[in-house]
């Protein structure tokens, strides 16, 4: 979806500041006010021209202008009115994914993943477990210190899109900020044992380039019984202070 898709006509601009100030059943009533409004200065018009007064003689007559021009002008109004109303959905669905989306990554920012999970989690049933991880990649302060910020956005970019290929149509990844990663993922509980597996083998080690490997840190937690999103991302996180911590102890 192309941003410039939101750019508007002056005639749309207008019906865009009048949706603003009435709402869309002001802006029908507007329309279905000018329309008849239209047809009968026009009824009026088009009779002094051809009878020389104002006086409708037929009955006939009166009701094929009524008829006539309302049918001409209403297409007109309604495609202005349609152009306006797909303008509209076009800048909700842009507006949605600016606000829910982290520009580096591609990945769901903070807002678009509590978002998607507090979905999820609602739509659970007794059949499918939901599974939250913390990720945090190690070191990663280092890597920007010695080759730079644009290696380190690669790796965070990098680290996401696996990520995102490894947790699939199971869920959502989600970036807090910085190089702090989440996600969720439902599914049935063997599927989500093969998944836990897999996100452990597949994202502890991420290739950068040929020079950079970068290792992550992953902390994982099954959603208990009336947890909230941020209980199990606590405790998530909690898993993954934990396996840090031992790291550091090994490494010392």
């Amino acid at each position: 979806m192309n941003d410039s898709m939101l750019e508007l006509s002056q005639l749309e601009n207008q019906l865009m500041q009048l949706y603003k100030r009435y709402g869309p059943i002001g802006l029908i009533s507007l329309a279905t006010l000018f329309s008849v409004f239209s047809t009968v200065v026009l009824v009026f018009l088009i009779t002094f021209v051809t009878h020389g007064n104002l006086q409708f003689n037929f009955l006939a007559e009166y009701v094929y202008y009524v008829v006539l021009i309302p049918a001409l002008i209403a297409p007109l109004v309604t495609f202005f009115l349609t152009r306006l109303l797909a303008q509209l959905d076009i800048a909700f669905e842009v507006v949605t994914r600016l606000s829910t989306t982290d520009p580096l990554t591609g990945s769901s920012n903070r807002r678009g993943f509590y978002s998607a999970a507090a979905k999820a989690m609602h739509e659970l049933d007794n059949s499918t477990v939901c599974m939250v991880g913390m990720i945090d990649l190690d070191d990663f302060k280092n890597i920007n210190d010695t080759y730079g910020h644009r290696i380190g956005d690669n790796a965070l970019t990098a680290i996401a899109s696996q990520l995102e290929t490894t947790v699939g149509e199971y869920g959502v990844v989600g970036r807090l900020g910085g190089d702090e990663f989440t996600f969720f993922a439902v599914g049935l509980p063997e599927n989500i044992d093969a998944l836990r597996a897999a996100i452990n083998n597949q994202c502890s080690q991420i290739r950068v380039n040929s020079e950079v490997e970068l290792s992550s840190s992953i902390g994982i937690a099954l959603l208990r019984k009336n947890e909230s999103i941020d209980d199990v991302m606590a405790r998530a996180d909690s898993a993954l202070y934990d396996i840090k911590k031992s790291r550091t102890l090994k490494a010392a």
